[in-house]
Parts: structure tokens; sequence; C-alpha cells
């Protein structure tokens, strides 16, 4: 439901400020990098506009369409620009416009721009429903071998059974298979010192599809009028989707979809044997230094947003000339790092750098701003996966990228 709008600087600040003109009633708020929300600077032009008053814009609207902000996100993060319909909390019967501005060279912030529209119609492709039509909360009777005795009914809801597909099935099958020692510690535990438990995992909905809950067990078995185990559940989906959002951003470079520096460097760890979670490799390992030749220029001349610009192409470029299972890392700024897996010797590790080295300067990259003509300097360096640390061989590979830099060839140097 989202779709970025590409958008240089200029015009970006023209459009945000004709929509605020022409919408005095939206809602606006100033973000930050991180997506929370700052005060509004005084150099954004309102006209009788309200403060969001939120921690995050996807805190202001209904769990169904958080995807859709964080889509959003995303796309003013790309494109500069970006608009979406999402539903709020405190309107949910009604569908609101969302713009998200990148106005961090005018205002030194992102701008968002919520436009409330009217009640959902007939033409309204999706129906709005309220967001708690399907409850979060349930609870299970168990007997003490774990089997059902009666759900309730939000339970029947929430997870799409009937009681009668219900009762008389064994919960633990119901449990994601990752989940359940965890789910039969708990239990046993519950059994052997009648205290409450709880535990996080996921269990199957009838549509196959798995939902993060958080279980409570409670042990009312030597209670005469009960003699059941009652289990409370809460529908914790929408918070880990966006704790899993959130280890992405740690993970990918928002710019160019790159693994993050951090990233890239624990992966060489691993592909090296090294590392706290790393398995002894036999295979060979290499990695390729890239840095782009003449990239401060384009950002002196043609502004940063063509910076940007150029930096997502030239990773699109990377990732169509790597091979499958080779990753491609964002060091910072205009340096890359490519990591190859299972390379026999240096002279194959310099072919896939050559072959790089092709695909940022054999064409023109075509701008917004115009197009742009670049080279890169690459240095590669290879290893038996035990004979060498993480440290030691990308130390290397940038000392043969400057080599590689000196010479001005655009060709690749094999440390």
């Amino acid at each position: 439901m989202s779709s970025p709008v590409d958008q240089s600087g200029d015009t970006r600040t023209r459009v945000a400020d004709a929509l605020l003109r022409e919408h005095p009633d939206a809602l606006v708020c100033a973000i930050a990098d991180n997506g929370l929300i700052l005060p509004m600077p005084r150099s954004v032009p309102l006209w009788g506009q309200v403060a969001l008053e939120e921690r995050t814009v996807f805190d202001a609207v209904v769990a169904a369409d958080r995807k859709a902000v964080i889509d959003a996100w995303w796309g003013v993060k790309r494109e500069g620009a970006s608009v979406s319909k999402v539903r709020l909390l405190a309107t949910p019967s009604r569908w609101t416009t969302l713009h998200f501005f990148d106005l961090r060279e005018a205002h030194g912030a992102f701008l968002g721009v919520l436009i409330l529209g009217d009640h959902a119609t007939n033409d309204d492709t999706v129906t709005v429903e309220p967001e708690l039509a399907t409850p979060r909360f349930s609870t299970l009777l168990e007997d003490e071998n774990g089997t059902v005795l009666e759900p309730d009914e939000a339970f029947t809801q929430m997870f799409g059974y009937t009681a009668e597909e219900l009762i008389g099935q064994r919960v633990l099958d119901q449990i994601h298979p990752e989940d359940q020692a965890r789910a039969v510690e708990s239990w046993v535990t519950m059994l052997s010192t009648r205290r409450a438990q709880q535990m996080r995992c996921r269990r199957r909905h009838k549509n196959g599809s798995w939902m993060w809950i958080d279980t409570t067990l409670h042990n009312l078995l030597n209670q005469p009028d009960r003699k059941h185990v009652l289990v409370e559940i809460i529908d914790v989906s929408t918070e880990m989707a966006a704790l899993q959002e959130l280890e992405r951003r740690a993970t990918i470079d928002p710019l160019t979809e790159c693994y993050t520096r951090q990233s890239i460097l624990g992966e060489l760890e691993l592909a090296l044997g090294q590392g706290e979670t790393a398995h002894p490799s036999v295979t060979h390992t290499a990695v390729i230094y890239l840095d782009l030749d003449g990239f401060k220029a384009v950002n002196d001349t043609l502004g940063h947003a063509a910076g940007d610009e150029l930096l997502t192409q030239v990773a699109e470029r990377l990732r169509v000339a790597s091979r499958d299972g080779d990753d491609i890392g964002r060091l910072g700024g205009d340096e890359f790092l490519v990591l190859l897996r299972g390379v026999p010797t240096g002279e194959v590790a310099m072919r896939a750098a050559k072959r790089l080295c092709e695909a940022i300067g054999g064409s023109n990259f075509e701008l917004a701003s115009g197009a742009v003509a670049l080279r890169v300097s690459a240095g590669v360096a290879f290893a038996d996966s035990a004979a060498a640390t993480c440290d030691e061989l990308v130390q290397r590979a940038d000392a043969a990228m400057y080599r590689s830099k000196d010479q001005g060839q655009g060709t690749p140097v094999l440390a």
C-alpha cells in the first residue's frame, strides 16, 4: 500500500510546502534518522497543522497497517519521498494518506504529513475493520498431559479453529518445532514447582502460519473445583514483527541494502572459521575492497542526493555482477567489501574483481541530475580460511586497493 516518489531535494521541499498550504488540518511530525519523532523545526512553514503526539508514526496506526509505515519509511530513505494509505488508531474507520519527505537538507529532519480522508466507502478496495476484531488475549484449559480440555471463544477466533477441532488434541503438536523444547521445560517446571511459568513461542494458526504468543501457565490441578492447567495467551505477533524489522535495520544499510560494516565483517569472521558461532571450514575465502574514484566530485557538483542515488545504483550493479552466495557490504561512504566464499585460488578471486570493476566502469550511471561516468579501485586478498584473521585479510585488501588507486586504471590489484 506504499509507493516511493522520486524527487530532488528542492522539488521535495516545494511539494511539501504546497501540501502543507493545501491541508491546514493535517497532522505533521518531524522525524529523526532513527524514526523517532522530533520537535518540529521552526524553519518548517506550518499553516495551523497539529503535531502528531506519538513516539513514532508506527505507534499511531492500527496493527494491520504498520507494515505499510515501514515500507513507506524505507521508501523515503531510498527515494527521498514516499506515500502510503494507513488507518490511525484514533480514527480506524478512516483512511489517512501518509506522506514522508526527506527534508534534511532544508530543515534537518524528515517530515511526516498525515491527511485524514473521509469514511470508508463502497469504492474502497480494502474493507476497514476495527483493530481489535481479532482478540489479542485468550485462555485455554489443559489436563496434566497437555491435552486441550476447553478453549474460550477468543482462542478459537485468534487461531481460526473450532472448539471441536481443538478438544482432545495435544498442545505440543501446535508449537513450532524450534520452540518445543522450551515449551516442555516450562511445562515440567510448572508441574513440579506449582508456580506460574511464562514463555514466548510460536503457535500454528489454522491457515498454516505461525503466530508469536506470550504464554502463562497456571497449575490448578490440585484444586478440587478446577483440576486443570489454565493457559493465558497474548498475541505478540505485531511486536515481534517490529523487533525483527529493527534487527534487519541493524544488519542492512538502508541506502544501498547491502550489509552494514559490522555485519559484513561478522560474515567474514564466520567464513574464516572465527567468531563464537563459526564452524571450521576447509574452503577458501577472498575479499574484494572497492573504493569509488571521483565520488566526492559527484557530491560536490551534483549534491548529496545525487551521491546517494549513485551509491544505490553502484550497489545494484555489484549485486548483478556477483555470484550467488557472495556477500556485499558497505564499509562506509563510497567503500564496499565483497566476500567471496569457496574460491580455489587468488586468480579466481581476481577474475571476480575484474568483473565487478567492469560492471562499475563499463557504462555511465543515469542519474536524475544527468549521466555520470565512474571508475573503481579494487584490492583483492585471498587466504585459506584457517590461515588468516578477518582484520588481516581486510587490511591486505585495503592496501592492495590503494595500489590500484595509484595506478589509476580501474583494474584490481592482488595483495
